[in-house]
């Protein structure tokens, strides 16, 4: 199994090496990104806490997304690439921990705070939550809990949040 990871591992090298590496990467979070340099990823941006612009390029199948089980980790940057197509252009960042790779689209990360610190910000326009939006935030909450995402102090401050926001 070790054989087959490193066997991936090579071949995700080599294709990387035909697009454009850079060393260090200056985003719109303020945060200069650097070969070696640590990066936290916050949750996963889809409804069921996914992460859309975190993918996991060892992982066979179809859907390499990165799952909310990679919420809250940190990861150290291995490799950091520009890169320009037709239809896309970006800055990716490999990243591992332990024996886990992951490739972050970072613009997007940033935007969409899958990776911490983003550019979002919470005062910047009013919430309103109507009644299956709040049901919605309670199950997502929950099962954050279950997974052992947050421990049961943060899921109750934040099942108060969500409850206190409804009135």
């Amino acid at each position: 199994m070790r054989n087959l990871a490193f066997i991936f591992l090579l071949i995700i090298v080599s294709v990387n090496a035909q697009k454009k590496q850079i060393g260090v990467y200056k985003a719109d979070n303020g945060v200069t990104y650097k070969l070696k340099d640590k990066i936290t990823l916050n949750v996963g941006s889809d409804t069921d806490g996914t992460f859309n612009y975190v993918t996991m390029p060892l992982v066979s199948g179809d859907d390499k997304r990165g799952g909310r089980h990679l919420a809250n980790s940190l990861f150290k940057i291995i490799g950091i690439e520009k890169y320009s197509g037709k239809k896309r252009t970006g800055v990716n960042i490999v990243a591992k921990k332990g024996l886990g790779l992951i490739h972050v689209d970072i613009i997007n990360a940033i935007r969409t705070c899958e990776v911490t610190p983003c550019t979002q910000t919470s005062s910047t326009s009013p919430v309103v939550i109507n009644e299956s939006d709040k049901y919605d935030k309670l199950k997502k909450l929950k099962d954050l809990y279950d997974d052992g995402v947050i421990n049961k102090d943060e899921y109750e401050a934040e099942k108060q949040k969500i409850l206190a926001s409804e009135k």
